[in-house]
Order: structure tokens, then sequence, then C-alpha cells
């Protein structure tokens, strides 16, 4: 994962509060960790985005400044859903954002109507962001970027495609190599697996972005063992 924030937008780069509860400690840094890691990779989507369809940093740093206060307000779980805009979606709306002459401020409030529009017109609420994974390097085809269904099952007619909404969840059946976050809109098409993990499935998803999954593995053991190296050294010196 990339690291090309201005100076000015390094406090966006900060850890978030976990949403994990119910789950062993260990488990609970984790899931924090990866949705932290999330966090970050769709600020860089949209940085790139913004800044390829001609948005001065003047106006980038304004989103992002409206993206931490809404982060503030709503909580990591509903930004991360509201920034994960589908590929083919993102570059029409900055598009059409750059050409009317919006600045940074009027993106974010741009993509936050359209989220709250959507709250209203899928039965299920707003679309949350999920997570596909595969061996394959997924193009995009006539436009449009997307997880189709591979997979024949007895849920539903037609080949289904399978998405998790947590880390612990994630498919690794066969030794995938992408992490393609997506968009899952569909929620109540969900089905239990072994445990508590649990997976969306849909005939395709539309792809937000695509991660190296070796990348996020590491980076989440990395800083895994670092912060429990750090808990038992406050532990020790407690105890002392």
């Amino acid at each position: 994962m990339s690291n090309e924030f201005p100076s000015d937008l390094k406090s966006l780069e900060q850890e978030r509060p976990d949403s994990s509860e119910g789950l062993e400690p260990k488990e609970q840094i984790k899931e924090r960790l990866f949705s932290n890691y999330i966090f970050r990779e769709l600020l860089n989507v949209f940085k790139k985005e913004l800044e390829g369809q001609g948005f001065d940093k003047e106006k980038i740093i304004d989103f992002f400044s409206a993206v931490e206060a809404g982060e503030a307000q709503d909580g990591l779980e509903y930004i991360n859903n509201l920034l994960a805009v589908p590929w083919e979606l993102r570059k029409k709306w900055l598009k059409e954002a750059q050409q009317d002459g919006l600045g940074g401020s009027e993106v974010y409030q741009l993509l936050k109507s359209k989220y709250q529009k959507m709250e209203k017109f899928f039965k299920e609420g707003a679309p949350i962001l999920g997570y596909h994974t595969s061996y394959h390097d997924i193009p995009v085809t006539e436009g449009e970027w997307n997880v189709k269904g591979t997979e024949i099952s007895d849920l539903a007619e037609g080949r289904l495609a399978y998405a998790a909404d947590n880390y612990r969840s994630l498919y690794r059946e066969n030794g995938p190599r992408f992490l393609y976050i997506v968009r899952i809109t569909e929620k109540e098409e969900k089905k239990y697996g072994g445990g508590d993990t649990s997976w969306y499935f849909s005939h395709n998803f539309p792809i937000v972005a695509r991660i190296d999954l070796e990348e996020v593995d590491d980076f989440i053991k990395d800083s895994l063992k670092e912060e429990l190296s750090s808990e038992a050294k406050g532990q020790d010196r407690t105890a002392a």
C-alpha cells in the first residue's frame, strides 16, 4: 500500500477505534487493523482519482478534511461504506464534480447525499463494502469492473460470487493473490460458514479497488506483533 498523502493529510492516517465486539482480544485487534488499512486504502484511491480528474491540492485537502470530520461524527464503519464507491461510478461522479467546479467539501457532501439516497432505495438499507479474494487479476470489461459469479450453488440460479464483510471471513482456498474491495447491495443474501465466518453472495459485485492480499496480511501480522509487544512491555513496567 502506498503512502503518498501530502503532509497536511497525515492526521487521517491515525489509528481508528474498532467495532469488532464479541471477539477474542487478538482477533479484535486484527479486525481493527484491517478496518484502518481499508480506510487508508480508500483514501489513497480517492486521492489518485481526484488528482486524475484535475482537482488541485487545496481541493483535495478540503475533501479529506471533510472526510475526517465525517468519520469523527459518523464512525469509521459508516465512512468506509460511504467511500466504497465502485470504480466506474467514482470516475463518473468525480468527473462531473470537476466539470461543475465543486470544491473538496462539496464533493464529500455529494458522495454523502448519494449514499443517503441509497439508504432509502435498497430495502436492506444503504450498501456496505465487502471483500472478495481471488488468484486472478480481474480486468475492466466494456467500461465495467465487476467480480462475476463463477460458482454453482443451490442458493440461487446461475453462477454466484462470494464476498466477506470482515478480515476473519476472507476466503483463502486455492491461495488467492488479490483482495478486491467490492460493494454489497443485496445484504439479505448472506450465508454462514463455520464458526463466526459469513459471506454474501451475488451474481456479480462491482469492484471498488484491488489490493495485494499478501501486503494486507503482512501489515496486520507486523502491526499485531508490534502492538502485542508494546502491550506486554507496558504490563511489565506496571508489574515492576
